[in-house]
């Protein structure tokens, strides 16, 4: 993204006055530039983008923060909401920091049309009207298009009449183990399902995970987790495809996935607890099990995440039905895989950390850099997990668990707007799509 775009989008982000006067009648304008470009660049993503948009003289410090890549990692994480703002504003979202409670009003392509499907590397996975995926950089608005949904495996577009217009999908559900499809009376109705275009997107997506920032271009591949029985597919950005995983007839059934830098693979959990190792490296995929089932619990989501420290945790949430007969969290268990052992051990210290999930990609946070929160607390965002308490699970609560002490709490100082799904994201300025 060119800098006067990079300026266009400061202001979009958050307007100010454009004369630099400011407290104490200071012309905080004449500042000088080096001295504006140290601060900068001590400055986080989402005040640097605030700082930027103060006037001209501070946007010029700005932009050349970011030509030098000076500015710090955003470290702190924010609540986006991908919905009208406190005001009403349909070309706005809204993005609430956590360690501060600010929020700042974000745009976005052409809400409410769009669907945020998680986050990764400070983007969002969005869906559109007719469930095609794209990457979103929320602070920079650069957008990247990923392969059209009907090169799914499993999916086969509806046309109209005139066989010119698709007006829906068609998911089959093949498996692995099962990949020719065998339709009869008797099974019809279990075996596909018929979705409008804008339906697939909150009934085929179950979570999307990313190996690298979309910015690296086709060193980015990204893995889906897609109904029928959560089976993988994956695609390199810039691909015109999606490539359907089925070298192992147990490929499906997974409930999270995280790609680790370290070793260059892919770590996906079934809901069973069973991790699979993913390689994506050779001529072919290779898929190997590298830790065993558990007990399964039903009406539970899991999570898989690598550690700070090195541990391979995963993360229980169990939902209930709650007062108000809407799903809700009512249990959550942290676990260590132990490869050695092959066995799950609870644990109840997460090392000086705090830990985020939801709809997106699991992260650690120090709590040196969240000093207003002690460590072992684990926040809970918005799910889409799949479960037979109610038709169309949405869990849109904002919780807190403390694993010392098993307490799970309403994080109500953050849910301004729960009709809308909540993501975790990190902003990020590494945009520069290749």
């Amino acid at each position: 993204m060119d800098e006067a775009r990079a300026a266009s989008r400061t202001q979009e982000i958050n307007e100010s006055d454009d004369d630099g006067a400011g407290v104490l009648g200071c012309d905080w304008a004449l500042l000088p530039a080096d001295l504006l470009t140290h601060i900068f660049s001590g400055l986080e993503v989402v005040d640097l983008v605030s700082s930027g948009a103060v006037c001209r003289s501070w946007n010029t410090s700005y932009s050349e923060v970011r030509r030098l890549g000076l500015c710090s990692p955003d470290k702190t994480p924010c609540l986006l909401y991908l919905s009208p703002d406190q005001d009403g504003d349909p070309g706005k979202a809204t993005l609430r920091r956590l360690s501060t409670c600010k929020f700042y009003r974000i745009p976005v392509p052409a809400p409410p049309s769009y669907s945020a499907l998680g986050s990764s590397h400070g983007w969002l996975v969005i869906a559109d009207e007719r469930s095609e995926l794209h990457l979103f950089n929320p602070v920079t608005g650069v957008q990247i298009d990923l392969p059209p949904l009907e090169t799914i495996e499993h999916v086969t577009p509806v046309r109209d009449y005139t066989g010119s217009k698709t007006v829906g999908y068609v998911v089959y559900s093949i498996t692995p183990s099962a990949p020719e499809l065998k339709i009869n009376l008797a099974n019809i109705a279990r075996m596909m399902q018929k979705f409008s275009l804008g339906e697939a997107r909150y009934n085929l997506y179950q979570r999307v995970i990313l190996s690298a920032n979309p910015s690296l271009g086709n060193k980015c591949i990204v893995m889906i987790i897609h109904h029928p029985q959560t089976q993988l597919s994956y695609a390199r950005v810039g691909d015109s495809r999606w490539t359907w995983l089925t070298a192992s007839d147990d490929c499906f059934g997974y409930h999270d996935c995280f790609y680790d830098d370290m070793d260059g693979l892919f770590y996906a959990l079934r809901r069973t607890g069973e991790i699979h190792t993913i390689n994506l490296r050779g001529p072919a995929p290779l898929v190997n099990s590298i830790f065993p089932a558990c007990d399964a619990y039903l009406n539970c989501t899991n999570y898989i995440v690598r550690a700070p420290w090195g541990d391979l945790l995963q993360i229980w949430r169990t939902f209930q039905i709650g007062d108000n007969q809407k799903l809700e969290t009512g249990l959550v268990q942290v676990f260590k895989s132990d490869i050695a052992k092959q066995d799950l051990v609870g644990i109840k210290d997460l090392q000086g950390h705090v830990l985020f999930i939801g709809y997106g990609s699991s992260f650690f946070v120090s709590v040196k850099d969240l000093p207003m929160f002690p460590p072992n607390l684990v926040f809970l965002a918005h799910d889409n997990c799949k479960c037979d308490l109610v038709e169309k699970p949405v869990i849109n609560d904002v919780l807190v668990y403390n694993i010392e002490d098993d307490t799970l709490i309403d994080f109500t100082t953050l849910g301004l707007w729960m009709n809308y799904p909540p993501i975790w994201i990190r902003p990020s300025f590494f945009s520069q799509h290749k």
